[in-house]
């Protein structure tokens, strides 16, 4: 098994695990996808690598993608205790169903974190599943009991 950062010969692969995640988490088959929601998901790969704003992380079995994490780098306002702005934002963290309970999806995020203290991002967050719940939480991360959130659509 290897885990490596990706780039831009991978966007297709990334996309493809990212669909394979949504269709999970939304209890679908990935061929019940539209095929405008792959369209929008090269799309928006493909900006985030020309800007140099998202980083991803592949694991391959046998030249096989068997799991990703995506950080989404963050330009956000200073403070005045960190005049950066800079955080990170997980998502893609997907691991193929039959190769889960390996320790690999900490393998993934412990290589996304280990990037985010190199660039001194001030903190990393991410919408959790029930299932990555316990993974996140032995990583160090903590519920944020002041986020809140608008839908708009």
């Amino acid at each position: 098994m290897q885990i490596r950062e990706t780039g831009d010969a991978d966007i297709e692969t990334v996309a493809t695990l990212r669909l394979a995640f949504l269709a999970e988490y939304r209890h679908v088959d990935p061929t019940e996808l539209p095929e405008s929601s792959r369209v929008a998901t090269l799309a928006f790969l493909q900006r985030h690598s020309r800007r140099g704003t998202a980083r991803t992380w592949l694991a391959e079995q046998d030249g096989v993608p068997i799991g990703l994490v995506t950080m989404l780098l963050l330009d956000l306002a200073p403070r005045p205790e960190d005049a950066s702005g800079r955080e990170g934002f997980l998502i893609n963290m997907y691991v193929a169903p039959t190769n889960r309970r390996r320790g690999l999806g900490s393998l993934l995020l412990g290589e996304c974190l280990r990037a985010a203290r190199e660039l001194n991002l001030r903190r990393v967050v991410l919408y959790a599943t029930e299932e990555g719940k316990p993974l996140y939480e032995a990583s160090g991360f903590e519920a944020n009991p002041s986020f809140m959130e608008l839908r708009l659509s």
